[in-house]
């Protein structure tokens, strides 16, 4: 008998909401306009409901963070399900590139269609020219995610479906219809919208921005050393995609030039665009590849080639630095892991995870020719070394210690950093002829209040004198012409250039 009560309840319920739907209704639209770019979307009511948008009517241009669920791959939700065709790239970001979840692997792709972008988990590498099917839905949650802007239609038709109830409708209003019977709730579960791409307001684009954390490189015309400087280019890094800047300081006229590469091929740290050559920057790429960038000042625009490198240094090389040119060639390093046990620490505390293995070195000379020379032991309380090369020396740095090595890679000498640029967070590398250390350090100036700081110091590595020291934002990167030039750049450009008595002079560009 409660089984019927139930039932009833049910029925009456499933016809309430069913009235309720068809109060919303409106007549289908007509034929899509002809030759128009139609896009069918799909999002679950409950992303309205727990956001409170998008809300939009019939005509209205509204925005859509675009997920594409291929067929077969998943639930479509009773989203219409299309062909498209699209250009499918990897998404640039390392954390996101591909994963495991349970036995299967997965692929973090975009898709880039005619006017919109979709992110896709793709169970396979799909890169290039595409046609596939399935349908696309909207997910702001998703929007974490890197790469994929918003594509933007006008909306033709707004279907409400729950229930086994499907119904045009006018607009997306909250609150949607939903009846309630016993433990059993009748609502609205997806809206389909179809948009028209080619009514929609041509969006306004992002202006991307060049990074000083990817690297630059800042070129003088014939007075490097000098103060004259009328002819000053600058090269940068875009902030996101796989695009150069040059731009001349004088004039503040910029040029770009898009590298033909895959994204994740552009990214790659510490720097992507390693420093200056000749008139133009030489812009590092997975694998250890390089390519050379040079710019005329004729306006023949801006020249690309890739730079040869033996083919060994593509094959998982985890260092790789250009030795000095007496030597020649490159300096490698591959790191092996072991276990190692870990002694207990003696003072009872806790110094960090350890690193357990070794750095193999080794040099790889024009020919491509690869001589495995040293070996580079770790143990619990250090981390791997790490291979340094300035314009005349090449060491390994680790625990704030500088090994210096021959031409065989044997160790000849090792020496600490200078007690004022240590510090717990410390960055060390090469510029130029000099280490360079951006360290955090607590100051005062004339024994006034301590004020913590970020500082970039250049280190001679023979005399291990500080040669050079400012203050520095969190993204610094600094370029070395010979002794006597520094740039410093952060949210700013400066160059610093060193007098006879050891003094630097500053100058000051306006932020770009």
């Amino acid at each position: 008998m409660a089984d019927e009560k139930d039932t009833d309840a049910d029925t009456r319920a499933a016809g309430a909401f069913q009235v309720e739907m068809e109060e919303l209704t409106v007549p289908p639209p007509g034929a899509m306009p002809a030759g128009h770019r139609i896009l069918p979307v799909q999002m679950p009511t409950s992303v309205v409901e727990d956001t409170g948008r998008p809300q939009f009517s019939l005509g209205d241009t509204a925005e859509f963070i675009l997920v594409f669920i291929e067929d077969g791959d998943g639930d479509h939700g009773g989203a219409d399900v299309v062909t498209l065709d699209a250009w499918a790239e990897e998404v640039r970001s390392p954390s996101w590139h591909v994963e495991q979840r349970g036995s299967a692997w997965q692929w973090w792709t975009i898709l880039r269609g005619d006017g919109w972008a979709a992110q896709w988990v793709a169970p396979r590498p799909v890169v290039g020219r595409v046609r596939v099917t399935g349908s696309l839905h909207h997910d702001p949650y998703r929007i974490g995610l890197p790469d994929v802007s918003p594509t933007r239609g006008r909306i033709r038709r707004i279907r409400l479906a729950g229930d086994d109830v499907e119904v045009d409708v006018d607009s997306i209003r909250l609150p949607f219809p939903s009846i309630r019977a016993g433990q059993r709730s009748f609502s609205v579960r997806s809206a389909r919208c179809m948009l028209d791409l080619d009514e929609a307001a041509v969006p306004v684009p992002w202006e991307g921005k060049p990074s000083w954390s990817d690297g630059f490189a800042a070129i003088p015309g014939r007075g490097r050393a000098a103060a004259d400087d009328t002819s000053l280019t600058l090269w940068r890094a875009d902030a996101l995609l796989p695009q150069i800047w040059k731009t001349d300081l004088h004039s503040g006229e910029s040029e770009t030039v898009t590298l033909p590469v895959k994204i994740s091929d552009f990214r790659q740290r510490p720097r992507t665009i390693l420093g200056p050559q000749g008139n133009g920057c030489v812009v590092a790429l997975k694998g250890h590849r390089r390519l050379l960038l040079e710019g005329g000042g004729d306006g023949s625009g801006i020249a690309m080639s890739e730079v040869p490198v033996p083919r060994v240094l593509e094959d998982d090389m985890d260092q790789v630095v250009a030795a000095p040119e007496s030597w020649g060639g490159w300096v490698v390093g591959r790191y092996e892991e072991a276990d190692l046990k870990v002694p207990a620490a003696v003072d009872g505390t806790w110094h960090g995870p350890p690193q357990r293995g070794a750095l193999h070195l080794g040099r790889v000379n024009g020919e491509g020719s690869l001589s495995w020379l040293n070996k580079d032991e770790s143990n619990w309380s250090t981390t791997c070394a790490r291979i340094l090369a300035t314009n005349e020396a090449v060491m390994t740095w680790k625990n704030n210690v500088l090994q210096y090595l021959d031409p065989e890679l044997q160790v000849i000498g090792e020496s600490r950093l200078p007690e004022d640029v240590l510090s717990e967070y410390m960055e060390v590398d090469t510029a130029g002829p000099w280490v360079t250390v951006r360290s955090f350090i607590i100051g005062g100036a004339d024994g006034g209040t301590e004020t913590p700081g970020l500082r970039l110091s250049l280190v001679d590595p023979v005399t291990l004198e500080i040669v050079f020291s400012e203050p520095c934002g969190s993204r610094a990167q600094v370029q070395a012409d010979g002794r006597h030039t520094v740039w410093l750049a952060d949210d700013r450009l400066r160059r610093f250039t060193r007098g006879d008595a050891g003094e630097w002079h500053e100058r000051i560009y306006d932020s770009l």
